[in-house]
């Protein structure tokens, strides 16, 4: 049996609420493979602290790009 470090991984809600994001969009960015984590069960996902911190970083900001320069 697989054992975790709860303290290293977030739920889809803990996740969503650290990016200003629905736990929907968390869900479909795990399905994307755009960040990755565990799926435990059927429907519930576990995912990475370090996930969560990478594509924080790395995401591009939301919104139509600035005209400015």
């Amino acid at each position: 049996m697989l054992q975790i470090e709860r303290s290293d991984y977030l739920t889809t809600k803990e996740a969503a609420a650290r990016l200003g994001v629905s736990d929907a969009r968390i869900r479909q960015l795990l399905l994307e493979g755009r960040i990755s984590g565990l799926k435990v069960g059927e429907t519930a996902w576990l995912v990475p602290l370090k996930e969560v911190e990478r594509y924080s970083r790395e995401r591009r900001p939301v919104g139509r790009p600035s005209l400015r320069k």
